[in-house]
Order: C-alpha cells, then structure tokens, then sequence
C-alpha cells in the first residue's frame, strides 16, 4: 500500500511487476491478487483506515455479505 503513489500508474505497470525476475517486483501476497485488491486496500489507507484490522474487517464483511447475497438469490 505504501509504495502506490499514483493509482493510474500502478495499474498500468501491474503486470509488468508480478514475476519474480521483473526489476522491483510485487511481494507475492500482492502478485498473486488481481490489482483490484491492492487498490481497495489502498483506498481503505488513504480514507483513513490503514492497517491490518481495518483490512481484516473490510474481508470479513465483504465475505460475509456474499453468503447473505446468495442465499437471497
């Protein structure tokens, strides 16, 4: 999250960090994700709710919300 300075230019140069032996690669917790992922949790640091609990809480619930929605359809 800390090195995403500009959002655009982090998804235009996504893919070209995933492998290992790229120049200034992804970790792999961060490669093996689609960058939808790194960009929620990078929105979730910049309105304030930066750090691994508030993180925890956004994937508890956005899980949980997808078991109600199936359950209603």
């Amino acid at each position: 999250v800390d090195e995403v300075r500009d959002i655009g230019a982090t998804l235009r140069g996504f893919t070209g960090r995933i492998l290992i032996d790229a120049p200034d690669h992804w970790p792999a917790h961060v490669a093996g994700h689609p960058p939808g992922a790194l960009l929620t949790f990078v929105g979730l640091d910049r309105a304030g709710l930066g750090g691994g609990g508030w993180a925890a809480a956004f994937v508890i619930v956005a899980g949980s919300s997808a078991t109600a929605a199936v359950l209603v359809t």
